[in-house]
């Protein structure tokens, strides 16, 4: 089975959005995907870096404007249609990449795990805020 950075940020996402940055060990991850953690110091060399890596695609990447939606020529109603359907599409993609269990989720909500992810990337990420 060949591994692959897409599933490994994949699964990352999954134990950060569902436990806090402390308690998700690299071994925990490497289980995850399949590998053991000599696999994923071949991706990332310490688990904060793998945090960054979680962070800047889902959370700074996904968060863009420019990803989230395309500009508008119409009016103001079109424009914030187009920006509501591109937060929804984004918030989707989240959940459906963190394969929220609500029931795993800090308060039991499928954002939760998003909101809950947030958070710690304003504690651990070097320049997060």
């Amino acid at each position: 089975m060949k591994t692959n950075r897409e599933e490994i940020l994949q699964n990352a996402l999954q134990l950060f959005m569902s436990m806090n940055y402390e308690g998700v060990s690299l071994q925990m991850i490497a289980h995850s995907v399949g590998l053991t953690k000599t696999g994923i110091f071949n991706y990332y060399p310490t688990k904060l870096d793998l945090f960054i890596a979680v962070a800047d695609r889902y959370l700074f990447h996904l968060q863009d404007p420019a990803n989230k939606f395309a500009p508008s020529d119409g009016s103001l109603r079109d424009f914030i249609d187009k920006y509501v359907e591109g937060v929804e599409r984004t918030m989707g993609e989240i959940v459906r990449l963190g394969n929220i269990q609500r029931e795993k989720m800090p308060g039991e909500l499928a954002n939760a795990g998003y909101f809950h992810l947030f958070q710690q990337v304003l504690f651990y990420y070097p320049d997060g805020k």
